[in-house]
């Protein structure tokens, strides 16, 4: 079936090639704003991003750090 689906797919690419120039150039302008616009309204939901920056902003310890917290509080 992949292979099958792969040679539709490179006749359809193909075909877009032999567009005209014009042609050519409005198809990617189309796709340039489907992108954009999937960009713009396929934001992560507030959860996600929350945690997201969570992970991301998290302070980060020092072995050290680690170490005298981990003896301070587990022995």
């Amino acid at each position: 079936m992949e292979i099958r689906d792969e040679a539709y797919y490179n006749q359809i690419l193909e075909m877009i090639y032999q567009l005209p120039e014009q042609d050519f150039v409005k198809l990617c302008e189309q796709k340039k704003s489907k992108n954009e616009y999937l960009e713009k309204n396929n934001k992560p939901k507030r959860n996600e991003y929350s945690l997201q920056q969570l992970i991301l902003q998290a302070p980060t310890w020092t072995d050290v750090e680690y170490e005298i917290i981990w003896i301070k509080d587990f022995t």
